[in-house]
């Protein structure tokens, strides 16, 4: 292969690296309209490592045959960051979410009051997720002030009939979770024993 200078592909399309007859091979870089692709190419497809640009994330990742596949590294433009595998385009489990600050729930007056869900410093780490509903299924996450929640989880909150939420200080909570608060019935486990 050898380098050539930007080339149109398709309309608003440009490929700058290397070549091999009429298709990119080799290190180059793929920009469009709405991305940008920096990294390898084989045959015209993206094809080993490389970086990923769009207006709504960035990823560093591995490719096969023009598919997202292997170790993945994405920040969102909504400040979310993703450690994990992508399998065919799709983010898999387990995997380390950790969430931005702008995906705080706010306290509301009356009622269950939200528990702290994940931000950009506390990790989630997804045993099983619905990939039709971001967010939702199995979780465990480690809140930065040393709190655990193990159990289901919607809309990135503590959600569901059996979840278990161990505070900093030893105290467990075992029970029902709405809407990210304890909510419904559950056993309090103090640290001296207590329930």
């Amino acid at each position: 292969s050898k380098p050539n200078p930007f080339r149109a592909l398709e309309a608003h399309s440009f490929y700058d690296g290397h070549w091999e007859g009429d298709m990119p091979h080799g290190a180059g870089t793929l920009s469009a309209p709405n991305s940008a692709y920096h990294g390898a190419f084989d045959k015209g497809k993206v094809d080993g490592k490389g970086t990923l640009q769009t207006s709504r994330l960035y990823g560093s990742m591995d490719f096969s045959a023009g598919a997202a596949k292997g170790a993945a590294v994405i920040e969102t433009s909504a400040g979310e960051v993703y450690a994990g595998t992508v399998t065919g385009n799709k983010l898999s489990t387990p995997g380390s979410l950790a969430l931005s600050s702008t995906q705080q729930p706010a306290a509301t007056s009356g009622g269950p009051q939200p528990m702290a869900i994940p931000s950009v410093t506390d990790e989630m780490e997804w045993v099983w997720a619905s990939a039709a509903v971001p967010g939702t299924g199995q979780a465990r996450i480690r809140y930065a002030n040393g709190d655990l929640y193990v159990g289901p989880v919607v809309d990135y909150r503590p959600h569901g009939p059996e979840g278990c939420y161990r505070f900093r200080d030893g105290t467990t909570y075992t029970g029902a979770f709405a809407e990210g608060a304890i909510n419904g019935t559950g056993i309090y486990r103090f640290e001296s024993g207590n329930a």
